[in-house]
């Protein structure tokens, strides 16, 4: 016995909206101001004087939020996850911060105020290393890499990332920077080839325009 079969619809296309609320993941203290991560995307909108406050031994610091990784709904609208707080005055020691009430690109509001205290941090602004690594066939080399200023790489992960896994391999992605800022790689020639081009990805965080400056390429 035949059955009657619908055509396949592929014109169906529903807008997935999370049921849990958004809640700040991380906010970083650095002179230049705050970097805000958040769980989800967010209103761009919704995060300002009423819902952010940062202060320095109770007196609130003023400033401006610029959205970092801004993406486009399907109405058009913007969202952002990472925000930076850009302070009209240099923060120091440590800071108290408050984001409550900010709402996610489907309207849903943080159910719990973040609270806490950081101390501020030198922002690393620019990664210094060799713009080309020759290495020979089955051979190995070393690939330094420093984060400027020294005092804001001690301590911190760098990933070093290639295109081609197969021509070019680094033993150990990321690296734990010493007291110098310094991280080295090691990269392994597994086949004959040009040259392969490298990336060390989102190593920095926020220049005073509150873009990252830090992505630099490098020939491996």
């Amino acid at each position: 016995m035949a059955f009657p079969c619908p055509p396949p619809r592929t014109d169906v296309n529903v807008g997935m909206v999370s049921q849990k609320a958004p809640e700040v993941l991380e906010a970083e203290a650095y002179q230049e101001g705050l970097k805000i991560t958040f769980s989800q995307y967010m209103q761009p909108e919704s995060l300002g004087q009423d819902t952010l406050r940062v202060q320095i031994n109770g007196r609130t610091i003023q400033g401006t939020v610029r959205p970092h990784n801004l993406e486009k709904g399907e109405d058009g609208s913007e969202y952002a996850s990472s925000f930076f707080f850009e302070t009209e005055e240099p923060l120091r020691d440590r800071v108290a911060i408050l984001i409550q009430d900010v709402s996610n690109y489907a309207g849903k509001k943080m159910e719990a105020a973040f609270q806490e205290e950081r101390q501020v941090q030198v922002l690393p602004f620019k990664l210094k290393g060799p713009e080309t690594v020759r290495v020979e066939h089955h051979g190995t080399a070393e690939v330094r890499i420093a984060v400027l200023p020294q005092e804001a790489g001690a301590g911190k992960a760098i990933k070093l990332e290639t295109a081609s896994g197969a021509l070019v391999q680094v033993k150990q992605n990321t690296v734990t920077a010493d007291e110098n800022g310094e991280a080295v790689f090691q990269i392994t020639g597994e086949l004959p080839g040009g040259n392969i081009p490298g990336r060390i990805p989102g190593a920095c965080r926020f220049v005073r325009t509150g873009r990252s400056n830090c992505r630099r390429s490098a020939r491996l």
